[in-house]
Protein backbone atom coordinates (compact mmCIF):
# COMPACT_ATOMS: atom_id res chain seq x y z
CA UNK A 1 0.00 0.00 0.00
CA UNK A 2 1.17 3.72 -0.63
CA UNK A 3 -0.23 7.19 -0.41
CA UNK A 4 0.25 8.55 -4.16
CA UNK A 5 2.57 11.56 -4.40
CA UNK A 6 0.78 13.02 -7.50
CA UNK A 7 -1.97 15.56 -7.30
CA UNK A 8 -5.33 14.53 -8.17
CA UNK A 9 -8.16 17.75 -8.94
CA UNK A 10 -11.33 16.26 -7.09
CA UNK A 11 -13.51 13.19 -8.31
CA UNK A 12 -17.16 13.71 -9.32
CA UNK A 13 -19.83 13.07 -6.79
CA UNK A 14 -20.62 12.86 -2.93
CA UNK A 15 -17.39 12.72 -0.58
CA UNK A 16 -18.54 9.86 1.92
CA UNK A 17 -19.45 11.68 5.65
CA UNK A 18 -20.15 8.84 7.91
CA UNK A 19 -20.86 10.76 10.88
CA UNK A 20 -21.59 8.92 14.03
CA UNK A 21 -24.97 7.66 14.23
CA UNK A 22 -27.27 8.33 16.71
CA UNK A 23 -26.53 6.14 19.60
CA UNK A 24 -28.17 5.78 23.42
CA UNK A 25 -25.30 6.62 26.04
CA UNK A 26 -24.46 3.02 27.84
CA UNK A 27 -22.42 2.92 31.00
CA UNK A 28 -19.45 0.70 30.94
CA UNK A 29 -18.89 0.34 27.22
CA UNK A 30 -15.04 -0.34 27.97
CA UNK A 31 -13.95 1.76 25.24
CA UNK A 32 -10.32 1.86 25.89
CA UNK A 33 -8.76 -1.62 25.50
CA UNK A 34 -5.32 -1.12 24.31
CA UNK A 35 -5.74 2.25 22.71
CA UNK A 36 -3.26 5.08 22.58
CA UNK A 37 -4.79 8.20 24.03
CA UNK A 38 -3.88 11.68 23.41
CA UNK A 39 -3.40 14.10 20.81
CA UNK A 40 -1.32 14.99 17.90
CA UNK A 41 0.59 18.41 17.46
CA UNK A 42 -0.17 18.98 13.38
CA UNK A 43 2.30 20.53 10.96
CA UNK A 44 1.90 23.76 9.80
CA UNK A 45 2.09 24.76 6.20
CA UNK A 46 0.95 28.55 7.24
CA UNK A 47 -2.65 30.10 7.98
CA UNK A 48 -3.53 30.54 4.07
CA UNK A 49 -5.79 28.09 2.36
CA UNK A 50 -3.97 25.41 1.34
CA UNK A 51 -4.71 24.21 -2.33
CA UNK A 52 -4.40 20.11 -2.35
CA UNK A 53 -3.80 19.78 -5.77
CA UNK A 54 -0.65 22.06 -5.16
CA UNK A 55 0.39 20.34 -2.29
CA UNK A 56 1.53 16.65 -2.08
CA UNK A 57 -0.53 15.01 -0.03
CA UNK A 58 2.36 13.05 2.00
CA UNK A 59 2.64 16.48 3.31
CA UNK A 60 -1.00 17.01 4.09
CA UNK A 61 -2.25 13.80 6.02
CA UNK A 62 -0.44 10.49 8.04
CA UNK A 63 -1.55 7.43 6.36
CA UNK A 64 -0.49 4.11 8.19
CA UNK A 65 -1.82 -0.10 8.48
CA UNK A 66 -3.23 -1.60 11.03
CA UNK A 67 -4.37 -5.58 11.39
CA UNK A 68 -7.79 -6.48 11.30
CA UNK A 69 -7.69 -7.34 15.16
CA UNK A 70 -6.96 -3.55 16.38
CA UNK A 71 -9.34 -0.86 17.75
CA UNK A 72 -8.60 1.90 16.00
CA UNK A 73 -9.88 4.92 18.04
CA UNK A 74 -10.34 8.45 16.85
CA UNK A 75 -7.35 9.19 19.36
CA UNK A 76 -4.65 7.03 17.42
CA UNK A 77 -1.26 8.40 17.33
CA UNK A 78 0.54 7.87 13.54
CA UNK A 79 2.75 5.06 13.08
CA UNK A 80 5.37 4.47 9.91
CA UNK A 81 3.55 3.37 6.24
CA UNK A 82 4.50 -0.36 5.73
CA UNK A 83 3.99 -2.81 3.31
CA UNK A 84 1.23 -4.82 3.87
CA UNK A 85 1.49 -8.44 3.82
CA UNK A 86 -1.22 -10.61 4.05
CA UNK A 87 -1.56 -14.65 3.88
CA UNK A 88 -4.82 -16.10 2.77
CA UNK A 89 -6.41 -19.20 1.36
CA UNK A 90 -8.75 -19.91 -1.48
CA UNK A 91 -12.29 -18.94 -0.35
CA UNK A 92 -11.28 -17.24 2.86
CA UNK A 93 -11.50 -13.66 3.47
CA UNK A 94 -8.76 -11.73 4.88
CA UNK A 95 -8.47 -8.04 6.16
CA UNK A 96 -6.84 -5.25 7.32
CA UNK A 97 -7.45 -1.69 8.42
CA UNK A 98 -5.92 1.76 6.88
CA UNK A 99 -5.57 4.94 9.48
CA UNK A 100 -5.17 8.28 7.93
CA UNK A 101 -4.79 11.27 10.30
CA UNK A 102 -4.77 14.71 8.81
CA UNK A 103 -1.78 16.49 9.34
CA UNK A 104 -3.70 20.21 8.59
CA UNK A 105 -6.75 21.48 7.06
CA UNK A 106 -7.07 21.94 3.20
CA UNK A 107 -10.67 22.50 3.64
CA UNK A 108 -13.28 25.52 4.49
CA UNK A 109 -16.19 23.41 5.41
CA UNK A 110 -15.35 22.38 9.01
CA UNK A 111 -13.53 19.10 8.03
CA UNK A 112 -9.97 19.02 7.59
CA UNK A 113 -10.08 17.69 4.19
CA UNK A 114 -11.43 14.90 1.77
CA UNK A 115 -9.49 12.30 0.56
CA UNK A 116 -9.72 9.78 -2.14
CA UNK A 117 -9.08 5.99 -2.27
CA UNK A 118 -7.81 4.37 -5.76
CA UNK A 119 -7.36 0.58 -5.30
CA UNK A 120 -5.85 -1.33 -8.46
CA UNK A 121 -6.66 -5.22 -9.43
CA UNK A 122 -4.01 -7.59 -7.19
CA UNK A 123 -2.64 -8.96 -10.35
CA UNK A 124 -0.08 -12.35 -10.31
CA UNK A 125 3.53 -12.69 -12.12
CA UNK A 126 1.08 -15.10 -14.01
CA UNK A 127 -1.25 -12.36 -15.38
CA UNK A 128 -3.72 -13.86 -12.66
CA UNK A 129 -6.32 -11.06 -10.74
CA UNK A 130 -8.45 -10.04 -7.78
CA UNK A 131 -10.50 -7.51 -8.93
CA UNK A 132 -11.65 -4.80 -7.27
CA UNK A 133 -14.78 -4.91 -6.47
CA UNK A 134 -15.46 -8.23 -6.17
CA UNK A 135 -12.70 -9.66 -4.70
CA UNK A 136 -11.45 -6.45 -2.77
CA UNK A 137 -14.00 -4.38 -1.20
CA UNK A 138 -13.53 -1.02 0.94
CA UNK A 139 -15.63 -0.09 4.04
CA UNK A 140 -15.34 3.09 5.87
CA UNK A 141 -15.17 2.26 10.22
CA UNK A 142 -18.06 4.21 12.30
CA UNK A 143 -17.74 4.07 15.95
CA UNK A 144 -20.71 3.07 18.09
CA UNK A 145 -20.29 4.16 21.53
CA UNK A 146 -17.32 5.34 21.06
CA UNK A 147 -16.32 2.14 19.21
CA UNK A 148 -14.91 1.38 16.03
CA UNK A 149 -17.39 -1.06 14.81
CA UNK A 150 -19.45 -0.73 11.89
CA UNK A 151 -18.46 -0.99 8.91
CA UNK A 152 -20.02 1.27 6.47
CA UNK A 153 -19.13 0.35 2.51
CA UNK A 154 -17.92 3.34 0.67
CA UNK A 155 -19.29 3.88 -2.80
CA UNK A 156 -16.99 2.45 -5.54
CA UNK A 157 -18.01 5.17 -7.67
CA UNK A 158 -17.08 8.08 -5.76
CA UNK A 159 -14.48 6.64 -3.25
CA UNK A 160 -14.03 9.28 -0.94
CA UNK A 161 -14.21 10.25 2.42
CA UNK A 162 -14.33 13.00 4.53
CA UNK A 163 -11.07 13.54 7.39
CA UNK A 164 -11.81 15.94 10.46
CA UNK A 165 -9.37 17.88 12.78
CA UNK A 166 -7.24 15.81 15.03
CA UNK A 167 -8.64 12.50 14.44
CA UNK A 168 -8.21 9.34 13.19
CA UNK A 169 -10.29 8.24 10.48
CA UNK A 170 -9.94 4.06 9.53
CA UNK A 171 -11.04 1.97 6.31
CA UNK A 172 -11.16 -1.77 6.54
CA UNK A 173 -10.06 -3.26 3.12
CA UNK A 174 -10.99 -7.13 2.99
CA UNK A 175 -9.17 -9.35 0.44
CA UNK A 176 -11.88 -12.39 -0.04
CA UNK A 177 -10.29 -14.99 -2.35
CA UNK A 178 -12.29 -17.19 -4.70
CA UNK A 179 -12.54 -20.79 -4.35
CA UNK A 180 -10.77 -21.48 -7.66
CA UNK A 181 -8.05 -18.57 -7.51
CA UNK A 182 -5.02 -19.67 -8.97
CA UNK A 183 -1.97 -19.82 -5.99
CA UNK A 184 0.39 -17.51 -6.25
CA UNK A 185 2.02 -13.86 -5.64
CA UNK A 186 -0.71 -11.22 -5.94
CA UNK A 187 0.25 -7.17 -5.75
CA UNK A 188 -1.14 -4.00 -6.12
CA UNK A 189 -1.79 -0.65 -4.58
CA UNK A 190 -3.72 1.42 -2.56
CA UNK A 191 -3.55 4.96 -3.36
CA UNK A 192 -4.57 8.00 -1.11
CA UNK A 193 -5.31 11.39 -2.53
CA UNK A 194 -6.36 14.89 -1.05
CA UNK A 195 -8.85 16.24 -3.32
CA UNK A 196 -10.08 19.63 -3.37
CA UNK A 197 -14.28 19.69 -3.41
CA UNK A 198 -17.57 20.99 -1.87
CA UNK A 199 -19.25 18.32 0.90
CA UNK A 200 -22.62 17.63 -0.13
CA UNK A 201 -24.10 15.81 3.47
CA UNK A 202 -26.42 13.13 3.02
CA UNK A 203 -29.69 13.09 5.42
CA UNK A 204 -29.23 10.72 7.97
CA UNK A 205 -32.07 8.81 9.13
CA UNK A 206 -32.59 5.21 11.31
CA UNK A 207 -34.76 2.21 10.69
CA UNK A 208 -34.53 -0.76 13.02
CA UNK A 209 -34.81 -4.36 11.26
CA UNK A 210 -36.76 -6.37 13.13
CA UNK A 211 -36.96 -7.07 16.48
CA UNK A 212 -38.39 -9.65 18.04
CA UNK A 213 -39.39 -9.93 21.70
CA UNK A 214 -39.94 -13.98 23.32
CA UNK A 215 -41.20 -14.78 26.59
CA UNK A 216 -43.04 -17.80 28.45
CA UNK A 217 -46.07 -18.45 29.26
CA UNK A 218 -48.12 -17.11 32.25
CA UNK A 219 -47.09 -18.67 35.16
CA UNK A 220 -50.92 -20.16 35.72
CA UNK A 221 -51.14 -21.31 32.02
CA UNK A 222 -52.13 -24.86 31.48
CA UNK A 223 -49.25 -25.59 29.17
CA UNK A 224 -46.88 -23.31 31.36
CA UNK A 225 -47.27 -25.75 34.50
CA UNK A 226 -46.78 -28.48 32.16
CA UNK A 227 -43.72 -27.52 30.98
CA UNK A 228 -42.59 -26.60 34.49
CA UNK A 229 -43.07 -30.29 35.90
CA UNK A 230 -41.35 -32.14 33.25
CA UNK A 231 -38.74 -34.15 34.62
CA UNK A 232 -36.46 -32.82 31.61
CA UNK A 233 -36.12 -29.45 33.14
CA UNK A 234 -33.75 -29.20 35.91
CA UNK A 235 -34.06 -25.29 36.80
CA UNK A 236 -35.78 -22.02 35.84
CA UNK A 237 -35.24 -18.56 36.23
CA UNK A 238 -38.10 -15.79 36.61
CA UNK A 239 -37.06 -12.19 35.28
CA UNK A 240 -34.89 -10.20 36.77
CA UNK A 241 -36.53 -6.62 37.89
CA UNK A 242 -34.36 -3.75 36.23
CA UNK A 243 -34.32 -5.54 32.64
CA UNK A 244 -38.18 -5.00 32.49
CA UNK A 245 -39.99 -1.59 32.39
CA UNK A 246 -39.90 0.39 35.66
CA UNK A 247 -44.17 0.56 35.33
CA UNK A 248 -45.85 -0.15 38.38
CA UNK A 249 -47.88 -2.47 36.19
CA UNK A 250 -44.85 -4.67 35.33
CA UNK A 251 -43.61 -4.90 38.48
CA UNK A 252 -47.41 -5.68 39.48
CA UNK A 253 -47.51 -8.25 37.09
CA UNK A 254 -43.57 -9.70 37.98
CA UNK A 255 -44.81 -10.02 42.17
CA UNK A 256 -48.02 -11.77 40.85
CA UNK A 257 -46.27 -14.38 38.54
CA UNK A 258 -43.80 -15.52 41.18
CA UNK A 259 -46.58 -15.74 43.92
CA UNK A 260 -48.50 -18.09 41.50
CA UNK A 261 -44.84 -20.45 40.93
CA UNK A 262 -44.33 -20.17 44.81
CA UNK A 263 -47.98 -22.14 45.08
CA UNK A 264 -46.84 -24.67 42.46
CA UNK A 265 -45.29 -28.06 43.67
CA UNK A 266 -42.23 -27.28 41.19
CA UNK A 267 -41.07 -24.31 42.95
CA UNK A 268 -38.16 -26.63 43.94
CA UNK A 269 -36.77 -25.78 40.57
CA UNK A 270 -37.14 -22.05 40.60
CA UNK A 271 -34.31 -19.54 41.84
CA UNK A 272 -34.61 -19.73 45.26
CA UNK A 273 -31.22 -21.84 45.03
CA UNK A 274 -31.37 -23.50 48.68
CA UNK A 275 -33.45 -26.18 46.97
CA UNK A 276 -31.21 -26.89 44.35
CA UNK A 277 -28.80 -30.09 44.08
CA UNK A 278 -26.15 -29.73 46.72
CA UNK A 279 -23.62 -29.58 43.86
CA UNK A 280 -24.87 -27.45 40.86
CA UNK A 281 -22.14 -29.16 38.62
CA UNK A 282 -22.65 -32.44 39.60
CA UNK A 283 -26.08 -32.51 38.46
CA UNK A 284 -25.42 -30.49 35.29
CA UNK A 285 -23.14 -33.46 33.81
CA UNK A 286 -25.95 -35.60 34.23
CA UNK A 287 -28.34 -34.01 32.30
CA UNK A 288 -27.91 -35.76 29.24
CA UNK A 289 -28.98 -38.75 31.38
CA UNK A 290 -32.33 -37.15 31.92
CA UNK A 291 -32.82 -35.73 28.03
CA UNK A 292 -31.43 -38.92 25.97
CA UNK A 293 -32.88 -39.71 23.76
CA UNK A 294 -34.68 -36.46 23.06
CA UNK A 295 -31.75 -34.62 22.75
CA UNK A 296 -28.73 -34.94 21.00
CA UNK A 297 -27.26 -31.67 21.03
CA UNK A 298 -26.20 -30.57 24.56
CA UNK A 299 -25.06 -26.68 24.83
CA UNK A 300 -23.36 -25.33 28.00
CA UNK A 301 -22.20 -21.73 28.28
CA UNK A 302 -18.93 -20.30 28.71
CA UNK A 303 -19.85 -18.82 32.07
CA UNK A 304 -20.17 -22.18 33.39
CA UNK A 305 -16.63 -23.30 32.66
CA UNK A 306 -15.42 -19.73 33.66
CA UNK A 307 -11.53 -20.35 33.64
CA UNK A 308 -11.58 -24.20 34.48
CA UNK A 309 -10.58 -26.27 31.27
CA UNK A 310 -10.47 -29.21 32.97
CA UNK A 311 -14.27 -29.80 33.62
CA UNK A 312 -14.97 -30.08 30.18
CA UNK A 313 -13.64 -33.68 30.39
CA UNK A 314 -16.35 -34.61 32.94
CA UNK A 315 -19.29 -32.91 30.83
CA UNK A 316 -17.30 -34.78 27.03
CA UNK A 317 -16.92 -38.24 29.24
CA UNK A 318 -21.15 -38.49 30.16
CA UNK A 319 -21.79 -38.10 26.04
CA UNK A 320 -22.36 -40.36 23.67
CA UNK A 321 -21.21 -40.13 20.07
CA UNK A 322 -21.54 -43.57 19.14
CA UNK A 323 -25.74 -41.80 19.25
CA UNK A 324 -24.73 -39.16 17.58
CA UNK A 325 -24.61 -36.81 20.81
CA UNK A 326 -22.70 -33.39 20.35
CA UNK A 327 -21.17 -30.90 22.85
CA UNK A 328 -21.50 -26.74 21.99
CA UNK A 329 -20.92 -23.72 24.17
CA UNK A 330 -22.40 -20.76 23.91
CA UNK A 331 -21.38 -17.21 25.38
CA UNK A 332 -24.16 -14.14 26.36
CA UNK A 333 -23.83 -11.52 28.63
CA UNK A 334 -21.19 -13.41 29.95
CA UNK A 335 -18.37 -14.38 30.50
CA UNK A 336 -16.98 -11.12 31.05
CA UNK A 337 -13.60 -9.51 30.71
CA UNK A 338 -10.76 -10.69 30.09
CA UNK A 339 -12.16 -13.98 28.90
CA UNK A 340 -13.41 -14.19 25.54
CA UNK A 341 -16.86 -12.80 24.49
CA UNK A 342 -17.80 -10.32 21.30
CA UNK A 343 -19.35 -7.24 23.60
CA UNK A 344 -18.77 -4.01 22.23
CA UNK A 345 -15.10 -2.39 23.30
CA UNK A 346 -13.15 -5.79 23.98
CA UNK A 347 -10.25 -6.29 22.14
CA UNK A 348 -9.60 -7.90 18.66
CA UNK A 349 -8.52 -10.92 19.79
CA UNK A 350 -10.58 -11.36 22.65
CA UNK A 351 -13.31 -11.33 19.77
CA UNK A 352 -11.49 -13.83 17.09
CA UNK A 353 -10.33 -16.33 20.33
CA UNK A 354 -13.69 -17.18 21.15
CA UNK A 355 -13.48 -19.66 18.35
CA UNK A 356 -10.02 -20.53 19.32
CA UNK A 357 -11.51 -21.65 22.22
CA UNK A 358 -14.23 -23.57 20.97
CA UNK A 359 -11.45 -25.27 19.37
CA UNK A 360 -8.85 -26.13 22.24
CA UNK A 361 -12.17 -26.94 24.33
CA UNK A 362 -12.95 -29.80 21.54
CA UNK A 363 -16.40 -28.20 20.73
CA UNK A 364 -18.23 -29.41 17.58
CA UNK A 365 -20.59 -26.37 17.35
CA UNK A 366 -21.35 -23.13 19.07
CA UNK A 367 -24.71 -21.09 19.53
CA UNK A 368 -25.08 -17.35 20.12
CA UNK A 369 -28.39 -15.87 21.35
CA UNK A 370 -28.89 -12.70 18.59
CA UNK A 371 -27.52 -10.88 16.17
CA UNK A 372 -29.81 -7.55 15.50
CA UNK A 373 -31.50 -7.95 19.11
CA UNK A 374 -31.36 -4.12 19.64
CA UNK A 375 -34.60 -2.51 21.75
CA UNK A 376 -37.12 -1.78 19.51
CA UNK A 377 -38.12 1.57 17.63
CA UNK A 378 -41.34 3.03 17.20
CA UNK A 379 -39.43 5.70 14.50
CA UNK A 380 -36.89 5.66 12.01
CA UNK A 381 -35.22 8.86 13.55
CA UNK A 382 -34.95 7.14 17.25
CA UNK A 383 -31.54 6.31 18.72
CA UNK A 384 -29.63 3.16 18.19
CA UNK A 385 -30.65 1.30 21.87
CA UNK A 386 -28.87 -1.66 22.70
CA UNK A 387 -31.34 -3.89 25.02
CA UNK A 388 -31.16 -2.59 28.80
CA UNK A 389 -29.44 -4.94 31.14
CA UNK A 390 -26.67 -6.48 28.72
CA UNK A 391 -23.68 -5.65 27.75
CA UNK A 392 -23.25 -2.90 24.91
CA UNK A 393 -23.19 -4.96 21.62
CA UNK A 394 -24.27 -8.13 23.30
CA UNK A 395 -26.79 -9.97 20.26
CA UNK A 396 -25.81 -7.24 18.18
CA UNK A 397 -23.54 -7.75 15.40
CA UNK A 398 -24.86 -5.47 12.44
CA UNK A 399 -26.73 -2.69 12.21
CA UNK A 400 -29.85 -1.37 9.86
CA UNK A 401 -27.77 0.11 6.52
CA UNK A 402 -30.00 3.29 6.56
CA UNK A 403 -28.46 4.86 9.96
CA UNK A 404 -25.28 5.43 7.52
CA UNK A 405 -26.82 6.01 4.31
CA UNK A 406 -29.76 5.58 1.90
CA UNK A 407 -28.86 1.84 1.48
CA UNK A 408 -30.90 -0.97 3.07
CA UNK A 409 -27.87 -3.34 3.21
CA UNK A 410 -27.24 -4.27 6.73
CA UNK A 411 -24.07 -2.86 7.89
CA UNK A 412 -21.77 -5.97 9.33
CA UNK A 413 -19.20 -5.25 12.45
CA UNK A 414 -15.95 -5.21 13.04
CA UNK A 415 -16.62 -8.09 15.80
CA UNK A 416 -19.07 -10.06 13.08
CA UNK A 417 -15.43 -9.98 10.90
CA UNK A 418 -13.62 -11.28 13.56
CA UNK A 419 -16.25 -14.20 13.98
CA UNK A 420 -15.47 -15.16 10.56
CA UNK A 421 -11.71 -15.06 10.97
CA UNK A 422 -11.90 -16.91 14.17
CA UNK A 423 -13.59 -19.44 12.34
CA UNK A 424 -10.91 -19.42 9.58
CA UNK A 425 -8.11 -19.88 12.48
CA UNK A 426 -9.86 -23.38 13.05
CA UNK A 427 -9.95 -24.44 9.78
CA UNK A 428 -6.03 -23.93 9.88
CA UNK A 429 -5.54 -25.69 12.90
CA UNK A 430 -8.20 -28.45 11.57
CA UNK A 431 -5.66 -29.00 8.71
CA UNK A 432 -2.61 -28.94 10.71
CA UNK A 433 -4.07 -31.71 13.39
CA UNK A 434 -4.93 -33.44 10.64
CA UNK A 435 -1.17 -33.87 9.36
CA UNK A 436 -0.02 -33.99 12.09
CA UNK A 437 -2.54 -35.11 15.48
CA UNK A 438 -4.76 -33.15 17.76
CA UNK A 439 -2.02 -32.68 20.31
CA UNK A 440 0.44 -31.05 18.26
CA UNK A 441 -2.45 -28.75 16.81
CA UNK A 442 -2.90 -27.80 20.66
CA UNK A 443 0.88 -27.32 21.07
CA UNK A 444 1.15 -24.73 18.02
CA UNK A 445 -1.48 -22.59 19.93
CA UNK A 446 0.55 -22.60 23.41
CA UNK A 447 4.16 -22.35 21.04
CA UNK A 448 2.72 -19.08 19.26
CA UNK A 449 1.56 -18.09 22.50
CA UNK A 450 -1.70 -17.20 20.36
CA UNK A 451 -4.07 -19.18 23.05
CA UNK A 452 -3.30 -20.93 26.20
CA UNK A 453 -6.73 -20.69 27.88
CA UNK A 454 -9.83 -18.59 28.33
CA UNK A 455 -7.58 -15.61 30.41
CA UNK A 456 -4.57 -16.28 28.48
CA UNK A 457 -4.27 -15.19 24.91
CA UNK A 458 -2.35 -12.98 22.91
CA UNK A 459 -3.86 -9.33 22.74
CA UNK A 460 -1.17 -8.41 19.60
CA UNK A 461 -2.20 -9.62 16.28
CA UNK A 462 1.73 -10.96 15.46
CA UNK A 463 0.90 -14.39 17.15
CA UNK A 464 -1.78 -14.94 14.85
CA UNK A 465 -0.38 -14.33 11.61
CA UNK A 466 2.93 -16.78 13.03
CA UNK A 467 0.34 -19.47 13.61
CA UNK A 468 -1.27 -19.65 10.32
CA UNK A 469 2.29 -18.80 8.60
CA UNK A 470 3.18 -22.30 10.52
CA UNK A 471 0.19 -23.63 9.26
CA UNK A 472 1.23 -22.57 5.64
CA UNK A 473 4.68 -23.66 5.77
CA UNK A 474 3.99 -27.02 7.11
CA UNK A 475 1.02 -28.22 5.04
CA UNK A 476 1.41 -26.39 1.90
CA UNK A 477 2.61 -29.58 0.34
Amino acid sequence: MESSDSNSAAAGGKTQNASVPPVEGVAGGGTSYGWVDGGLQGTSLGACVIDPTKVRSEDLLHVWSMPSTANVSQQEAPRPLEKVNLLAARNERESFQIALRPKVSWATSGIAGSVQLQCTDLCSSSGDRLVVGQSITLRRVVPILGVPDALVPIDPLSPQISLHPGETATVWVSLNVPCGQPPGLYEGEIFITAVKTELEYLKLSLKIVSVWNMGLKDADHPKADEYYSDPRLSAYAVPYAPILSCTDAAKNSLRREVEILKSKPHWPKGPSGSELAPSTFEAFVKVPNVLRPHTQIFCTSEWVLGTREDLVKDIVAELRPDLGEEWWTYVCMGPSDPQPNWHLGMRGTQHRAVMWRVWKEGGTGFLYWGTNCYERAMIPSAEICFRRGLPPGDGVLFYPGEVFSPSHEPVASSRLERILSGMQDIEYLKLYSSRYGREEGLALLEKTGMYLGPDRYTLDHGPVDVMRGEVYRTCRS
